[in-house]
Parts: structure tokens; C-alpha cells; sequence
């Protein structure tokens, strides 16, 4: 959250709680004071993210970014991509984005350089995040995905590996 400028996790339960109905607050209270949600993975030093504020930017506005991505064995790529989405997986974050009509993962740490090119795009009335992520995460670990298609004959637009 904090690479986002939103603040800690206990700032922004202290502010959802501050929404609640009053006489919600104390159970609230009491709730985050006996659990915590810790996001953190163990032994993983925080990388850095310089082009997530940016990405952010352009998610919001629906602008087609250029980016400079190091794959996985190390190669970089240019892709122009359509950002639909941001996922924070403990201290990763990850750039759900729409490349050649296929919805791509990348993870934010490998941008290695960065535009936006300020053509708009699209954004697809039917996509769902958590839905996406949770079916991409299922089939990148190997288990069988779920599909949240109405229409179970419609075929994934996605790829399962991390780009």
C-alpha cells in the first residue's frame, strides 16, 4: 500500500473502520486488535517498483503504456500494453495488462523502462481482477483453473506463466 502512497495497512484499517457505523467501530476495533493480516512474505527484501505510480496513472486514465520488461531468463522485451489491473501479492506487485488481445502478467519489479504513449483504450465491460487472478494463479501453480464464464465453452484469453 505504501508504494502506492496509500499508506501503511494499519492506516488504511483505521480509516475503513472510521466509515463504519458507530456502533460497528468497537467490534471492528477489537477485531484488528487480536488479528493481523500480515502481507509480507518471509525472508524477501522489498524490491523496488520506480514505474508503479506511473502504471497506476495510466490504469486509471486507460492509456496504452510502452514498456521495457525483463523476462524471467533475463531477455528484455518492448511491449505496448493496455494496463487493466494492479495485484499486490505480499511484497510483489504484479501489472494484469493486455498485450496482441491476451491478458498478460508482469511482475511491476522487472519494468525497466517506461511511457505512457496517451492513446486510449478500451477497458472490457466483462473483465473481472479477482477473478482473473484467481484463475491465473490457479493454473500458474498447476492446479485445474475454475472458470467464472457464464458460457463454460468460452476459451481463456490469458496465459499462465509470469511474463
Amino acid at each position: 500500500m505504501t508504494d502506492l502512497g496509500i499508506g501503511s495497512s494499519q492506516q488504511v484499517t483505521d480509516k475503513l473502520i472510521m466509515k463504519l457505523p458507530h456502533n460497528r467501530r468497537y467490534e471492528a476495533t477489537q477485531f484488528s486488535k487480536r488479528i493481523y493480516l500480515d502481507p509480507s512474505g518471509w525472508f524477501t527484501g522489498h524490491e523496488a517498483v520506480p514505474y508503479l505510480e506511473m502504471i497506476q496513472k495510466a490504469m486509471w486514465d486507460y492509456h496504452w503504456i510502452q514498456i521495457d520488461y525483463q523476462k524471467v531468463d533475463g531477455k528484455i522485451v518492448s511491449r505496448e500494453v493496455a494496463p487493466y489491473g494492479l495485484v499486490a501479492k505480499t511484497d510483489f506487485w504484479y501489472l494484469i495488462a493486455k498485450h496482441e488481445d491476451v491478458m498478460r502478467v508482469y511482475r511491476v519489479s522487472r519494468v525497466r523502462n517506461m511511457q505512457i504513449t496517451g492513446r486510449n483504450f478500451v477497458f472490457s465491460a466483462n473483465f473481472n481482477l479477482s477473478q482473473f487472478w484467481l484463475a491465473w494463479c490457479q493454473e500458474f501453480e498447476g492446479r485445474p483453473a475454475l472458470l467464472f464464464s457464464n458460457d463454460s465453452r468460452r476459451k481463456r484469453n490469458f496465459k499462465a506463466v509470469e511474463c
